[in-house]
């Protein structure tokens, strides 16, 4: 499945968008430690690029199962995914 998603290494934090069933998506930031833990990232400068392209159907069901309806996720108030979530 080729991914329309731009997703960013921001050091501490990976941040994606999630496509949603109704056509829009949501800003998703998810913590190193879970990439570490759950997806195999590696600590190099396409690490959590790489983790991310291997395991991005995992990675968008983690985040899927948390999302709480009716609330409005945006840039300043994404939806995260701690290790815990995954």
């Amino acid at each position: 499945m080729e991914s329309y998603i731009d997703p960013q290494d921001q050091g501490e934090w990976f941040s994606f968008r999630l496509p949603m069933p109704d056509g829009n998506s949501i800003p998703v930031r998810g913590t190193r430690e879970a990439m570490d833990d759950h997806f195999g990232a590696e600590d190099e400068p396409k690490g959590f690029l790489a983790a991310y392209a291997r395991n991005e159907h995992l990675i968008h069901a983690a985040a899927l199962h948390r999302v709480v309806p009716g609330t409005a996720y945006t840039r300043e108030n994404p939806l995260v995914l701690r290790t815990q979530d995954c």
